[in-house]
This record gives C-alpha cells, structure tokens and sequence, in this order.
C-alpha cells in the first residue's frame, strides 16, 4: 500500500546570497546529494526532490535510481513551498495526505526527526521544527531566522531578534510538515506583505490565522547560506 505521506524536497538552481549552492561540490557530492542522502538515512518515507531546471534534474539522476524520485517543476512559482503545493495537485500524488518539506540546503537531519513530524501530522495541520540558540550572535545574524514560541506554538517569525517577554526565542529550520488539504487552502492565499519582507514563508501561514505547532531538537543542525556555511560544512564532513 502507498504511504499517504510524502517528502520534498524544493530545489531552485538560483540563489542569492551562495551562486548555485545546490550545484556546488564536496568530495564528490552536490550539496543536492548530501541533503538527500541526510533524509534517506533517517526515514523510509519517499522522498521526491521538485527541481526548477534540467541541470537540476540531470543532477539527480547521478544519485537518484528511480526517475519517479525527480519532477520538473520550472520556475513559475514564487517559493519552494508554492513549487510544493503544484507538486501535489499532479494526478500521482492525490493520494498525499501529509508532506514534510525539507529545504534543499539543510545538510544534517537528526534521526527520528522527519518521522516524528509524521506523527505529529495525525494531530495537527502545521508543525515547523526549532533548535536553541546557543550563541549570542546568531541573534544578530540575519541569516538565523528568530521563532517566538508561546505554548508550543509559534505566534511569529523575523530575521530581527526583538525583546519578547511572553515568548521564547528559537531558530527556525527550514522543515515544515503540512497536511496537504491545508496546504493546499493555504496557497490559494496571496502572499503578504510582511512575509514578502522578511522572505520567510511559514509567515503567509501564520498571518491567515493557522496554528503552527513546533517540534524543538537540539539538532544539530547546518543550513548553508553563505560561504562561511560552505567552510563550516567542509570541515565537519573532513572530520568525519
């Protein structure tokens, strides 16, 4: 029987802030690879990766088997989140009742994670994973997305850390579980104006009034963003 649960994967070819990270190589492997292969290695939950090029998808097929594990999804859509939502109305995947989104440059996926957030989606309809902050500068680091959590929940997102004393701050990680149903009902909402400028997603979510429900893990956790990220990743798969 199908499992009713789905993993994606949004790989965009073009970013900003590292040119082509997805493309780029350590020993060997694309930063692609290296996050798909984190995802394999603690679920036995499909996983799919919707690129927005061919380079893309050629890629994949140098580490991926099935041809059925890589769409073409070419870039009409504004987020990988929305790349997403397309994905799962093709005829294919109607049966998809849950999906776990993994942005393509998270490179360690702690074990048990992903099937933790799978559980949690019988209960809730959004879920986002979190993790301490353990240095002072990562406050002020803009490429550290600050979570306000109250009760379990996150009550709002910023690249600007804030005083709030009714809330705990987190960083946010780019791992979202949706039910597809909402999803779905969320995409049909325009963007807003202030996720469009904190360029955070899961706000669109948020400001239409859904809860979303955090998972805290002390990781640990490494998103590439910038070339720092890249040297802090060489040297952690070096000591290995």
């Amino acid at each position: 029987m199908k499992s009713s649960t789905l993993i994606v994967i949004p790989a965009r070819l073009d970013s900003k802030r590292l040119p082509r990270k997805l493309a780029l190589e350590i020993e060997g492997k694309t930063l692609l690879q290296l996050c798909y292969e984190s995802i394999k290695s603690t679920t036995e939950l499909k996983v799919v990766i919707a690129v927005d090029c061919l380079e893309l998808g050629y890629i994949c097929q140098t580490f991926i088997q099935s041809n059925d594990d890589v769409v073409l999804i070419n870039d009409f859509c504004e987020n990988g989140t929305d790349r997403v939502s397309y994905l799962l109305q093709q005829p294919e995947y109607k049966h998809i009742r849950k999906v776990i989104v993994v942005q393509g440059d998270e490179m360690l996926i702690p074990a048990g994670l992903l099937d933790k957030i799978n559980k949690f989606l019988s209960m809730e309809k959004m879920v986002t994973v979190v993790t301490p902050i353990y240095e002072v500068d990562n406050l002020l680091n803009k490429h550290c997305v600050k979570a306000y959590i109250k009760d379990g929940y996150v009550t709002s997102l910023s690249r600007k850390y804030r005083q709030n004393d009714e809330c705990e701050v987190f960083e946010h990680i780019g791992i979202y579980g949706y039910r597809t149903k909402s999803l779905l009902d969320l995409m049909r909402e325009p963007s807003t104006d202030l996720q469009l400028f904190e360029n955070i997603e899961l706000i669109k979510a948020l400001d239409n009034n859904y809860k979303v429900m955090v998972i805290p893990n002390e990781g640990p956790f490494l998103n590439v963003n910038v070339k720092k990220d890249l040297d802090s990743l060489v040297k952690l798969l070096g000591s290995r």
